[in-house]
C-alpha cells in the first residue's frame, strides 16, 4: 500500500508539470529596461507562466537605459542582483565573461540548436568560449533597411526604388537641393553615431574583407577593403554630395521632409505613420556596396540571463523557455513591433499583419554576422566617428583615419584584456 501511494505521488506531481511540482512558494525576481511596449509584452507573458505554474511568483521591475544598465553592474557587485534580467546584447558578454550570469542549459537548449533556431548575427554577442549564455527576444537592425519619401523621389524623376548602390547614389543625387554650398534636403542621410559604424563594418564585409583578427584580440582597419569602404561613405558628403553632416536625429530629418532617403531601422517607422501619416513612405534593403552579398555586421538584440547566484536556476530557466517559445515569442514581437531571432518566424503572417515592413530584415537577416567582442561599445562608436567626421571634413585622410581607428580600437582592447 505505502508503495502504491508512493506512486500515486510521483504520477501526481509529474502531472502537475515540472515547476509546479515544487512545494513552496517560488519568488523571482526579474529587471529589465523602461519601454512601454516591452513591459506589457513582459507582464502579459509572465501572466500566463504564473498562470500555468501558481506556486511560481515573479516580480518584474524595469528601470530607465542608464540607470538600469549601471543598476545591474552595481547589484551583481553587492550580492542583490535580480534572478533573471533582459539584458541588451552589448552587455551579455562581459557579463559572461566575467562570471556573472550562466550558460544556456544543454537541457533548454545546446549549441547546436541555438545556431540551428536563431540567426548568427542575433546570438553572436551572447557566445563566450563556444557557449551561449542568454535566450534571445528580438534582433537588432542598425545596418539594412532605407525609409524614402516617394512623393520627393517621384517629383525628381525617381518612380522606382533603388536596387543597387549605384541607383542609390544617383536618385540621391537628383533629391539633393543645395543652397550654394549648403544643402537643404539631403539626397540619402546616413546619421552619426551607431549608423555610420555599421556602414563602415559593413561596407568592410562587402569589399571581401574583416576587421578582425582571427582570435578577435585586434582589429586590422589598415587593409584596401576599409580603405575602400571608409572612401565610399565619405563621397557621400564629398564627392557624391548628396549629405551633410548634422546633429539632428535621421527620423526627425525624415519627418521634416530634410531628406529623400535616410537610413533607419524598421522600429522607426511606426512612429513615423502614426505621427505623420501625411507622408508617403517606401522601406526597401540597403543595396550592398559591391555586386557581393550585402553582408553586415549585426549586435545582438535584447536577451534573458539568469544570474549564476540565483537560488532557483532550475525555476528561472523554465521562465526563459516559456517566454522564448515560439508562440510567447511572437506576442512579444507583435506587441514590441521588433524583428524576430528566430528562423521559423521569418515571414511570419502574424508578424507582418502587424507591421508589414519587416518584409525589409526578413530578407536582410540571413546576412547578418556577429558585430565581435567590442570590450567597450560606445568607445569602440566613438573612435571610429571622430575619425570618420575629421575625414569626411577633410581634415585628415582616408589612410590616417583608418590608422587612427586601429591603433585606438586595439589600445582599448589590449587595456580591456589586461595586456
Amino acid at each position: 500500500m505505502r508503495k502504491l501511494l508512493g506512486l500515486f505521488m510521483v504520477i501526481s506531481l509529474l502531472l502537475a508539470g515540472s515547476i509546479g511540482a515544487y512545494a513552496e512558494q517560488i519568488t523571482l525576481h526579474m529587471w529589465g529596461h523602461s519601454n512601454a511596449f516591452f513591459e506589457q509584452a513582459n507582464r502579459d507573458i509572465i501572466a500566463a507562466y504564473e498562470a500555468l505554474n501558481p506556486n511560481v511568483k515573479i516580480i518584474y521591475e524595469t528601470f530607465p537605459y542608464d540607470t538600469f544598465l549601471q543598476k545591474s553592474l552595481t547589484s551583481f557587485s553587492v550580492g542583490e542582483q535580480p534572478d533573471i534580467l533582459e539584458m541588451s546584447g552589448r552587455l551579455i558578454m562581459s557579463y559572461a565573461k566575467n562570471g556573472l550570469v550562466e550558460p544556456v542549459p544543454a537541457e533548454l537548449m545546446t549549441t547546436e540548436e541555438m545556431e540551428e533556431a536563431f540567426f548568427e548575427g542575433a546570438i553572436g554577442g551572447y557566445k563566450h568560449n563556444g557557449v551561449y549564455y542568454a535566450m534571445p527576444r528580438e534582433s537588432n537592425f542598425e545596418y539594412g533597411g532605407i525609409l524614402a519619401n516617394m512623393e520627393i523621389l517621384r517629383s525628381v524623376g525617381v518612380e522606382t526604388l533603388p536596387t543597387t548602390w549605384d541607383e542609390l547614389i544617383e536618385a540621391a543625387k537628383k533629391a539633393t537641393i543645395k543652397r550654394g554650398n549648403l544643402i537643404s534636403r539631403h539626397g540619402f542621410y546616413l546619421g552619426g553615431g551607431d549608423a555610420t559604424v555599421y556602414y563602415l563594418l559593413a561596407f568592410i564585409l562587402q569589399n571581401g574583407g574583416e576587421y578582425w583578427n582571427e582570435d578577435q584580440t585586434a582589429v586590422n582597419f589598415t587593409t584596401p577593403e576599409a580603405k575602400k569602404a571608409l572612401q565610399e561613405i565619405v563621397n557621400l558628403t564629398a564627392a557624391h554630395q548628396v549629405m551633410a553632416r548634422e546633429t539632428t536625429a535621421p527620423t526627425d530629418i525624415f519627418v521634416q521632409q530634410r531628406a529623400a532617403m535616410v537610413d533607419i531601422g524598421s522600429w522607426a517607422i511606426s512612429f513615423v505613420k502614426s505621427e505623420y501619416p501625411e507622408l508617403e513612405i517606401a522601406y526597401f534593403p540597403t543595396p550592398s556596396v559591391t555586386d557581393a552579398d550585402p553582408n553586415y555586421a549585426s549586435q545582438s538584440g535584447w536577451g534573458l540571463v539568469v544570474s549564476k547566484d540565483t537560488p532557483h536556476q532550475d525555476v528561472a530557466w523554465d521562465f526563459v523557455k516559456f517566454a522564448t517559445s515560439t508562440e510567447q515569442a511572437r506576442h512579444f514581437l507583435k506587441t514590441t513591433m521588433n524583428i524576430p531571432p528566430n528562423k521559423a518566424l521569418m515571414s511570419d503572417p502574424e508578424l507582418l499583419e502587424v507591421n508589414p515592413y519587416l518584409e525589409v530584415p526578413f530578407k536582410m537577416m540571413p546576412y547578418g554576422r556577429p558585430l565581435g567582442d567590442l570590450r567597450n561599445a560606445q568607445q569602440f562608436v566613438r573612435i571610429i566617428m571622430d575619425a570618420v567626421d575629421a575625414a569626411a571634413l577633410g581634415q585628415i585622410s582616408i589612410d590616417q583615419a583608418l590608422q587612427n581607428i586601429e591603433a585606438e580600437i586595439n589600445q582599448m582592447i589590449a587595456e580591456a584584456d589586461g595586456r
